[in-house]
């Protein structure tokens, strides 16, 4: 998937998906998902924290793959922080990033830890460059990444005591699992198909994209409709980037379609317990083409209050759109 701005939403799309100028996804050299043995991870260096064993029998890892321009992995920061206190001697939480061509530098990495210094209460782990075949180089060509066909930031895996990767997904949403992993109850095989299902969701998705592209509105409304109500409905970042493509889209002025948007976007935020200021951001956008300024403004200020850095600064500007057209409105009124 190329970076391509094409709506005020770009900007969320990139840190949404990590779409960075010139990522390209190729399909894994080896597969690897939920019930695959974890493969190894190589770290460089250990950059906050005591260095981790990896993978010790007994003891449950959550791996997330990070970089400083995320802006959904700053603000998951503090989530993380509280996984890794509330399991702690239980649970071993990594954040795993290398160097790209964005700014995710060992320097910035090193000035992120100081500026945010014992708010990171896990482990950060420096890993080595990977680049994929076209030359980009960053954390989302590592290893595990391509085999497992991934392309979003920030995404975390769940390793059980027993070496198994036992989840993949948002790290906003690793609570539930965790827990069932932890008290003995997840049923591995059960998340394995989950697993394969979302993988073909996501290949649904990638379809739909290129159906909103070449302005194919009945079927973008078939194959939206299909992911939203039936097939990717429980995953969040799913539903984000469904209504986020639509949004952005040549389409978006299609009733039907928006409304699809907005089913997805107001079920990520959901899902997410309104914690992620990505998916309100998209939901904002939404609201606001729906013409239900108001609550894009409500929306918008609220992923405002979650967010920092370069993804607060789009923010602060989706809303001053946002707020614009409310003056507009009220100015027009009879």
């Amino acid at each position: 998937m190329r970076f391509r701005v094409v709506t005020p939403i770009a900007v969320l799309a990139l840190l949404l998906a990590a779409s960075a100028p010139g990522f390209v996804l190729v399909p894994p050299e080896r597969p690897l998902g939920v019930g695959d043995v974890a493969p190894a991870l190589e770290v460089e260096s250990w950059l906050h924290g005591p260095p981790v064993k990896l993978f010790a029998p007994g003891t449950v890892y959550v791996i997330e793959f990070w970089a400083t321009w995320c802006g959904p992995c700053v603000a998951n920061v503090p989530r993380l922080s509280e996984i890794a206190r509330a399991y702690r001697g239980r649970v071993e939480v990594v954040g795993a990033t290398s160097p790209d061509r964005w700014g995710n530098s060992l320097e910035a990495v090193r000035k992120f830890i100081t500026a945010k210094g014992e708010r990171i209460a896990y482990h950060v782990a420096w890993l080595p460059e990977s680049a994929g075949p076209t030359g980009d180089v960053g954390i989302h060509r590592n290893p595990w990444f391509r085999q497992a066909g991934l392309e979003n930031l920030p995404t975390a895996f769940v390793v059980d005591g027993r070496g198994r990767i036992a989840w993949i997904g948002d790290p906003l949403t690793v609570d539930g699992p965790l827990r069932r992993i932890l008290a003995g109850d997840w049923d591995l095989a059960a998340a394995t198909r989950r697993w394969g299902d979302s993988r073909r969701a996501e290949g649904q998705r990638r379809k739909l994209e290129q159906l909103l592209t070449s302005g194919d509105v009945a079927a973008a409304r078939t194959l939206a409709f299909r992911l939203v109500r039936r097939e990717g409905g429980d995953d969040p970042r799913l539903m984000s980037l469904v209504a986020s493509a639509i949004a952005g889209s040549p389409l978006k002025a299609d009733r039907a379609l928006l409304e699809i948007a907005f089913e997805a976007s107001a079920r990520s935020v959901s899902l997410t317990q309104r914690k992620s200021p990505g998916m309100l951001d998209v939901l904002a956008r939404v609201q606001f083409l729906r013409g239900d300024v108001a609550d894009a403004i409500e929306s918008e200020e609220s992923a405002i209050a979650l967010s920092e850095g370069g993804m607060q600064d789009a923010q602060r500007k989706n809303l001053a759109e946002f707020r614009a057209a409310a003056r507009t409105a009220k100015e027009r009124a009879p």
